[in-house]
């Protein structure tokens, strides 16, 4: 993968962890108010971007390419 489709696989995984994170509060909040919607809302389990990725990003180290 060249460095600029890596770059921009990057900014969407971006993207999609944050628009995760926003889904996994909003569902959180319509949880607490699940009695009053009388609506079940499901649970969505999320590993966090924070915890896994994000300290890893950008830190200088590079695997080689495959061919």
């Amino acid at each position: 993968m060249s460095a600029v489709d890596a770059e921009q696989s990057l900014a969407i995984y971006k993207s999609f962890c944050t628009q995760t994170e926003g889904v996994v509060e909003y569902l959180s909040i319509a949880r607490k108010l699940s009695n009053l919607l009388n609506f079940p809302v499901p649970n969505l389990r999320h590993v966090r971007m924070s915890h896994r990725f994000r300290d890893n990003i950008g830190n200088g180290k590079s695997r080689p390419q495959q061919s």
